[in-house]
């Protein structure tokens, strides 16, 4: 299984930048090429409203095994 994991950076607050690292969205994906197409279509749906509010946002797809416990 593949999870996407984020990084979510605030630009235009007093705590530049404020930042949440480790996220993970709550849906998995058999295959990486599934995981990365979900990422793509999510940014190309969000990218210009984050962009215009100064957010910055990471994914990542990550395979269960890759993850440190």
């Amino acid at each position: 299984m593949w999870l996407v994991h984020t990084v979510i950076c605030i630009y235009n607050i007093s705590i530049t930048p404020f930042c949440a690292y480790d996220g993970k969205l709550p849906i998995k994906f058999d295959d990486l090429k599934s995981c990365d197409i979900f990422i793509d279509n999510v940014i190309e749906t969000i990218n210009d409203d984050l962009i215009e509010k100064e957010i910055g946002l990471l994914m990542k797809c990550i395979k269960d095994e890759q993850i440190n416990t």
